[in-house]
């Protein structure tokens, strides 16, 4: 199966904060939030994973970036904005022009967030967004509009369900493409730790999977990883600033 790659773009950044909710609320802060939990349960199921910024700062096109690591797939994270606070719910929006992996992607996407316990389904929109519209052909595409920042029970439920709605993310992404290797357990753990002991050393493929620092050496720090990421409590995901990690595939990105 191929491990298609995966562009974790969130919104806003560096001098745009994106919408302002309430009690000074940045929308660019909480799209971050959602993409650190999004991006390693990616990884985690053998996609290659690309990411704008992990940072309030980034130096480079959002679209370039995700054209020159040779994505398949562009996940656009937002929240909503509104002028009162009447506006509630969550939408997922692709491009007028949509073409049928667009709409697969975004349909898949919008079930399972939708599923996962959002306060309004608003459906999914037909919108040019600049973002949407640059992207090339071959790159599927759509935006998740998370609920509205100057709702008080959107902003409730976001902070509430953060690591559901990752999940439902990245199962809608599975839906679709499938998924090349099995979400991470307990065993996933529980075997690195037998092989740091040497009681029962793994393979270079079992390595390569659970290796995230890239230097094809494991510790007891990966199977804490990996048990953080099961539980929802590993929002950093990647331990530097590496950009694609996917097969044999590994490019790194200015830190």
């Amino acid at each position: 199966m191929k491990a298609h790659k995966i562009w974790i773009d969130a919104g806003h950044g560096n001098k745009d904060p994106g919408a302002v909710g309430l009690n000074n609320r940045r929308e660019a802060d909480d799209n971050l939030r959602l993409a650190m939990l999004v991006e390693p349960l990616l990884r985690a199921r053998g996609f290659g994973t690309g990411m704008t910024r992990t940072a309030n700062n980034f130096t480079t096109s959002r679209v370039t970036a995700a054209m020159n690591a040779n994505a398949d797939i562009y996940l656009s994270l937002h929240r909503n904005d509104n002028k009162g606070e009447s506006g509630h719910g969550y939408e997922t929006i692709t491009k007028e022009n949509f073409s049928s992996a667009d709409n697969a992607l975004a349909q898949a996407v919008h079930r399972r967030m939708v599923e996962a316990g959002i306060q309004r389904d608003r459906g999914i929109k037909r919108i040019n967004l600049s973002t949407l519209t640059s992207l090339p052909a071959r790159i599927a595409g759509c935006t998740l509009e998370v609920g509205f920042m100057r709702n008080q029970r959107d902003n409730e439920l976001f902070d509430q369900n953060l690591q559901r709605y990752a999940r439902a993310i990245v199962q809608g992404v599975c839906d679709v493409y499938g998924a090349p290797i099995p979400e991470f357990t307990t065993i996933d753990a529980k075997l690195i730790m037998r092989h740091v002991a040497k009681i029962e050393p793994l393979n270079i493929e079992q390595i390569k999977r659970y290796d995230f620092d890239g230097n094809g050496v494991l510790t007891a720090n990966h199977a804490l990883r990996i048990l953080r990421i099961i539980a929802g409590l590993d929002p950093k995901g990647s331990a530097g600033p590496v950009i694609f990690k996917g097969g044999d595939e590994v490019l790194i990105a200015a830190a």
